[in-house]
């Protein structure tokens, strides 16, 4: 096995919007700094990530917003992740932030507009941005950071110096560590913030507050005073724990945030400070990680995407992917752009066709970075399975059963091709005046036999059925065989891909219900039986594979009375097939397991 040895290499993600060390001595403006409380749960909350996004984006380096999850909106139900700090619950509780709703945020700590609490509403924040901004400021802050990606310890130098003299009671300092990118879940996150929405529908939280890293939440004394001309520094040592409970910290995605205030509340001003990481062990090594799962599929082509991490000192502009389905012929992908150290892209690899099985694998591996091999290959591979989908129909004609909750406003539905036109849909509804449901059926008859998909939306992003009444979904085809269904629990989207087998419409075929059709066993090992009560008729009896292939058939001519057909299975591949029995133009059909 081949050893890693760290390098004297160092690589810093920083430039001209942080505040590097010595800090300045010249006179200049305040800084700005939103501590937004906010909640996963909370509906508006997006709206306001989006408000403090755009004045950051108008304000770079002037304007730090930090999310604080706290409060009602933040508590995390069974299975959710726990964005919450102990930090950020003291900063919201302390004395005069005086939070009433969310979000709320507070402006640099300030009391505006003759208000007696910190903390007001989003659409005064950049205004009180703005006036902060604006004022000349008695102090500097500057630092910067190391952070060894091996031992994950971070080494954090301050300073400040003061331009004129500051309050007699002193001043002091804080230091916040945030995250970026941190996936979860954020109710209507798809309706306020959509930039932020993942293809998952998973949501990307920003800025998020991780650990004050002062010994107190609220700051420490700048000590040495705060005359006119004196310069304070100091040196933090932190250790980043692998997650905080249980959300994993991503070195990449950190960032610093030093403030001097007045007491516990007035900041004053404020600064990003640059991280360098070191204690890389390779130069080339990109990873492969989250490869995208793949669901049920009746289509013969997938598109896979991973994520590609840099783990390396050097950037990564080229990689060479490598990948197989069902172990066939070997394909290539060239990815081409420019991944800083620590940092990860996704990969969107192209729609690939292949023969589609009742299981099928794929394969996946970074082969080359940068023209050379990658120095650590243990990290380059990954695979996934996934099944042919068990949701079809027999006729072109279709029911969709859709039952809203009480906020229908929030519920839209589609049905689409595999080329991704839409042949069907509904909603938004109406909002019912109290908790309950309303059902909304739907006939649609979808062009012919072929690969079709359903997908139901809520921009609440709370399913439909979550307390507000008990909605769901029944997809049938026109001889009543139940397609698909759901109970409705979900969050913001909920996807099925279904295959109509023919492009009959029942309209035009009657049911042989009378004759009392019987097909067992059901899974089947060896034989499918088929048993009935004929009726003085000649029947075709066929399995067909959910391409509209015959696997095996069988005729009997002019018979009546009761009837038993054995159909021989064991040669037959592992899946899902239809029985179809037809006689005089009219069809029975049901789904079988062959195992």
């Amino acid at each position: 096995m081949k050893k890693l040895y760290a390098l004297t290499v160092a690589v810093c993600l920083s430039g001209g919007l942080f505040a590097q060390l010595p800090v300045s001595t010249a006179p200049s403006n305040k800084k700005a700094i939103l501590e937004e409380f906010t909640g996963i749960y909370c509906q508006y909350c997006p709206d306001g990530h989006k408000i403090a996004n755009n004045i950051a984006a108008a304000n770079p380096g002037n304007f730090f917003p930090v999310n604080i999850h706290t409060g009602g909106y933040a508590n995390p139900q069974a299975g959710a992740p726990d964005f919450r700090t102990s930090d950020g619950d003291a900063i919201a509780g302390q004395p005069g932030m005086g939070i009433t709703g969310y979000p709320q945020g507070a402006i640099n700590r300030r009391l505006w507009n003759g208000s007696s609490a910190m903390a007001h509403s989003r659409s005064a924040w950049a205004a009180n941005a703005a006036t902060v901004m604006g004022e000349a400021s008695y102090v500097n802050v500057a630092g910067e950071a190391t952070v060894n990606i091996t031992t994950r310890q971070m080494v954090i130098n301050m300073e400040a110096y003061f331009t004129a003299a500051g309050p007699a009671g002193g001043n002091k300092y804080t230091v916040m560590l945030l995250q970026d990118n941190v996936n979860g879940p954020q109710t209507a996150g798809a309706t306020y913030n959509p930039t932020y929405v993942n293809a998952d529908g998973s949501y990307r939280h920003m800025h998020m507050l991780r650990d004050v890293l002062n010994p107190t939440s609220l700051g420490d004394a700048v000590t040495g005073g705060n005359a006119m001309g004196t310069t304070w520094s100091n040196q933090i040592t932190y250790t980043v724990p692998a997650d905080y409970t249980g959300v994993v910290a991503e070195l990449a995605d950190l960032s610093l945030i030093i403030f001097i205030t007045e007491g516990n509340t007035n900041i004053v001003t404020a600064a990003e400070l640059p991280l360098t990481f070191t204690g890389f062990t390779t130069s080339l090594n990109a990873s492969l990680n989250n490869l995208s799962p793949l669901p049920e599929t009746c289509s013969n082509s997938i598109a896979p995407s991973f994520n590609m991490k840099n783990e390396g000192s050097t950037t990564l502009t080229s990689a060479t992917v490598t990948y197989t389905i069902n172990g066939g012929a070997p394909q290539t992908y060239p990815w081409t752009g420019s991944l800083s150290p620590l940092q990860t892209t996704l990969v969107q690899l192209p729609a690939t066709t292949f023969t589609l099985a009742p299981t099928n694998n794929f394969v996946v591996a970074i082969s080359a970075v940068n023209g050379a091999p990658d120095e650590d290959v243990s990290n380059n591979g990954a695979s996934t399975s996934f099944n042919e989908t068990t949701a079809f129909g027999n006729t072109v004609n279709l029911t969709f059963d859709f039952t809203q909750d009480r906020y229908g406003t929030e519920s839209t539905w589609s049905i689409k091709n595999a080329a991704g036109t839409v042949v069907g849909s509904g909603g938004p509804y109406t909002t019912l005046s109290a908790n309950g449901v309303l059902l909304h059926t739907n006939s649609i008859v979808v062009p012919a036999a072929g690969c079709y998909s359903v997908e139901i939306l809520d921009s609440y992003g709370d399913g439909i059925n979550s307390g507000y009444g008990v909605g769901g979904a029944v997809l049938k085809d026109g001889q009543g065989l139940v397609i698909w269904s759901t109970n409705g629990i979900f969050t913001s989207s909920l996807r099925k891909e279904f295959k109509i087998t023919s492009s009959n419409n029942s309209a035009g075929i009657e049911e042989l219900a009378s004759e009392g059709f019987v097909i067992y066993p059901n899974p089947a090992t060896d034989n499918i039986n088929v048993a009935f009560e004929a009726q003085n008729g000649t029947y075709e009896i066929s399995i067909i594979d959910l391409t509209g292939r015959v696997i095996a058939s069988s005729s009997l001519t002019n018979v009546s009375g009761a009837q038993v057909v054995e159909m021989p299975v064991s040669e037959i591949a592992n899946g899902n097939y239809l029985v179809s029995i037809v006689k005089d133009g009219m069809k029975f059909t049901q789904k079988v397991t062959v195992q």
